[in-house]
């Protein structure tokens, strides 16, 4: 990835709209079977970009970290990564359903 790909601290709106798809993803790879199988797919969507503040990325919530070394991972590593990424999101939705909304 290049510093091109990153444009860090996206929109309210947006980062609640990408935690939602990211939850949403790791929900039907759950109910697909998906996560117990020797092929785990990757969680990146696309959506490239750090968040300043708390180190993830804006698409997929992992961190530079663990976005770099998922190749190398096996698949329990990479189970590992999926229930970081799960407990990520929850805490983020809560997060944000809990703040009061802020001006138009």
């Amino acid at each position: 990835m290049t510093a091109a790909e990153f444009a860090p601290n996206a929109g309210a709106d947006e980062n609640l709209s990408a935690i939602k798809n990211i939850a949403a993803y790791a929900r039907n790879i759950r109910a697909a079977g998906k996560f117990g199988s020797e092929d785990m797919p990757s969680p990146c969507i696309s959506v490239c970009r750090i968040d300043a503040d708390s180190g993830w990325c804006d698409g997929c919530l992992r961190t530079l970290g663990e976005i770099s070394a998922w190749s190398q991972l096996d698949n329990d590593g990479k189970r590992g990564v999926w229930r970081i990424i799960e407990q990520r999101a929850a805490a983020s939705l809560a997060a944000l359903n809990a703040s009061p909304e802020k001006g138009p």
